[in-house]
């Protein structure tokens, strides 16, 4: 069941730029994602878990990458030692963005309150696979509803 609001974005909404894929279009991925230790996340997770002595025997010792992999210290973790690149890179060049960042991973993100000004907030909940919005009509939801709040 589409609702009022929903069937007007549909309405104002405009086909995407570009030309629409047609039967062996190249731009079609057909091999699919990648391979399981071959997307940017597995990858950075599987160097930055190394120690300096894995890194080390993973790239050769005498590649300019081992070299610089030698000054680190011994059994260091690579990940260890790009948080110490980081904050050096910091002292160096104070950057409020990186500041924020490091702050970020290691404190989380702040708190950002909703305001709704001087008025109560209400929020309201949709279930978009029942055909009513009442929690009766969905499978397991809670008949049972707390009084609003004010936030």
């Amino acid at each position: 069941m589409m609702t009022v609001n929903s069937a007007k974005n549909s309405a104002k909404r405009k086909m995407p730029k570009g030309k629409p894929f047609e039967k062996g279009d190249p731009r079609i991925n057909r091999a699919g994602a990648p391979k399981r230790g071959q997307s940017w996340q597995e990858t950075i997770k599987r160097i930055t878990d190394m120690t300096r002595e894995e890194a080390i025997a993973y790239v050769g010792a005498s590649t300019k990458i081992g070299r610089h992999l030698k000054e680190l210290s011994e059994n260091m973790p690579i990940k260890d030692a790009l948080v110490f690149a980081t904050i050096i890179a910091y002292g160096r060049d104070p950057n409020a963005r990186m500041f924020a960042a490091l702050m970020d991973r290691e404190e989380g993100k702040p708190n950002q309150p909703i305001s709704g000004g001087d008025q109560p907030l209400k929020v309201f909940i949709e279930y978009a696979d029942a055909k009513s919005t009442t929690p009766e009509a969905t499978p397991g939801a809670v008949a049972h509803q707390e009084p609003a709040q004010e936030v």
